[in-house]
């Protein structure tokens, strides 16, 4: 590969991604820049933030939570718990990934934990059988 071609993928690169250099052995780290300035905003516990995430990947959380559990009740109920438990471990998120990598991690760990307890006997979901009149 030529000096130049290096140099123009590098510099694409460069532009598409911010890096974050993280620990003793400065270690690079990619993140799409608008999921940096977004996980900043999301750490800093700011609502509006949290919810364009929420809205940026719901369908998809969903989607693999259904995958894992085969029943919608239950794939409700454990898209609803991977969004608490990314907002309660955000700041545990370094980067090494992307942040849907990540999310589809946190994802599968708390689904099979939700599809293990809901299973359990003595287990009470609330579920609302409403009508509109």
């Amino acid at each position: 590969m030529s000096s130049k071609v290096a140099k123009h993928k590098k510099s694409l690169t460069q532009a598409r991604f911010s890096a974050e250099t993280t620990g003793p052995e400065g270690k690079v780290h990619y993140l799409k820049d608008s999921e940096t300035a977004l996980l900043a905003l999301i750490r800093q516990k700011d609502q509006a933030a949290f919810r364009q995430l929420y809205e940026t990947y719901n369908k998809r959380i969903f989607a693999l939570c259904l995958r894992l559990t085969g029943n919608m009740a239950m794939a409700e109920e454990a898209t609803q718990e991977v969004f608490i438990q990314v907002w309660r471990k955000i700041d545990s998120f370094n980067g090494k990934s992307s942040l849907y990598t990540w999310l589809h991690r946190v994802a599968s760990n708390t689904t099979m934990t939700t599809r293990s307890a809901m299973r359990k006997p003595g287990y009470r979901t609330l579920i609302c059988h409403c009508s509109t009149g």
